[in-house]
């Protein structure tokens, strides 16, 4: 088997590789570097939310909700008992693989319950 050519999902540009891949090697290394920053941040700031993190790091919640969709990043619901609300999503590294619109689905499901109380 040869290499193929692919387009990068990022810079549009067209590269070969002998696997399947989405993003070119340029792209590739940039999204490394942005997603140990988060790690980073979320070491630092161990129950961040996703536009907490992307606030923290001056990057659009985009690029965090794009490694929630990849599945090395994932959405945790914890509570704290001294605050009025008591529910908080929380991103973790790496824990399941889940897609954003199952993420969207619990937050609409969350959202029609807080409604209805």
């Amino acid at each position: 088997m040869g290499e193929e050519v692919y387009t990068c999902r990022h810079c549009k540009k067209l590269f070969t590789s002998a696997v399947k891949r989405q993003v070119c090697e340029e792209c590739a290394k940039k999204e490394e570097e942005l997603f140990r920053k988060i790690k980073e941040y979320l070491k630092q700031y161990p129950n961040s939310n996703a536009m907490q993190i992307a606030e923290g790091l001056e990057i659009n919640v985009m690029s965090v909700l794009y490694f929630i969709d990849e599945g090395r990043l994932s959405m945790v619901t914890g509570s704290f008992s001294k605050l009025k609300e008591p529910r908080h999503r929380a991103v973790r590294t790496v824990q399941t693989e889940r897609s954003r619109l199952e993420i969207e689905h619990e937050l609409e499901l969350d959202i029609g319950n807080e409604e209805e109380e």
